[in-house]
């Protein structure tokens, strides 16, 4: 009867696991670099950084050639927070540009990365997307040469979908960036939206050992 209990109270903290958004990026707030790259949804102490020169803040004028920069977004992923902007890299000086965005999956696993994406007609059609569990110490890939649609303003972005590598689950030091390259003008342009990570959310050991405390004290009365 003992190991049955316990293997209910097992159950029960395995059954907690829950898929839940736990990241996404809108750039909807163009005041500042720091509004910009600031998630909207960020329960994981998630951080995103650009190698990419910065503009002029608040945005304002024409984009600037090795730099990032923001159109208007798009409803694609979006999460309730509105298509306002999105975030640009911006021509040929970002040839080897990167995006990073660190986070600690150290409570998640079954991850899924999507974002919004679209190009211009000469904008980076050559984009690495690699993953680090060290902090960007050493690099694995996830897509090679990845080429976004080409699509004009205002028109729908398409969604890419990535399920992580399993690699990255459990990890406190988890890396994801992002490689631009294939750019051919200084207005060249490639565009991202609403970057969202969904995973199964795992509880904290404290958690789980109110669960299992539950789940036997449970058992108890009922035996009782």
């Amino acid at each position: 009867m003992n190991r049955f209990l316990a293997l209910g109270a097992v159950a029960l903290v395995g059954a907690s696991a829950q898929a839940t958004l736990v990241l996404h990026y809108g750039f909807n707030d163009q005041s500042s670099a720091a509004a910009l790259f600031t998630a909207s949804t960020n329960t994981v102490s998630g951080a995103l950084s650009t190698s990419f020169n910065a503009p002029t803040f608040p945005i304002t004028g024409s984009s600037v050639n090795g730099s990032y920069f923001s159109f208007t977004g798009t409803t694609n992923n979006d999460q309730g927070n509105g298509a306002t902007f999105d975030l640009a890299v911006v021509g040929t000086n970002g040839n080897n540009g990167t995006l990073t965005l660190n986070y600690n999956a150290s409570l998640l696993s079954n991850q899924v990365l999507r974002q919004a994406t679209r190009r211009s007609g000469t904008g980076f059609n050559d984009v690495d997307i690699d993953y680090s569990i060290d902090g960007g110490s050493s690099w694995n890939s996830i897509v090679a040469n990845f080429n976004a649609n080409t699509v004009g303003y205002g028109d729908p972005a398409s969604l890419v979908t990535l399920a992580l590598p399993t690699a990255l689950d459990g990890q406190a030091n988890v890396a994801i960036r992002w490689t631009f390259n294939g750019a051919t003008s200084a207005s060249a342009n490639f565009r991202t939206d609403n970057i969202t990570l969904d995973a199964d959310v795992v509880p904290e050991p404290a958690t789980m050992i109110l669960l299992a405390g539950a789940a036997a004290l449970a058992a108890r009365r009922r035996k009782a």
